[in-house]
């Protein structure tokens, strides 16, 4: 059976991506914002593409 692609994650990356971090979209899902790297990170496997430049904080 083929995977098929998670909405959550998708909807999760429009909005990380209108809100331009995932700390700002963290706190627009009521999530953490490692919860919403992770779901980036799931979306980007299943595409087999970048989809977010990462830079952490120090």
């Amino acid at each position: 059976m083929p995977h098929h692609i998670d909405l959550n994650d998708v909807r999760t990356f429009v909005i990380a991506a209108q809100a331009g971090t995932m700390s700002a979209a963290g706190k627009t899902l009521h999530q953490p914002a490692s919860t919403v790297s992770r779901s980036l990170t799931r979306l980007e496997k299943h595409l087999g593409v970048l989809l977010a430049h990462r830079v952490r904080k120090d």
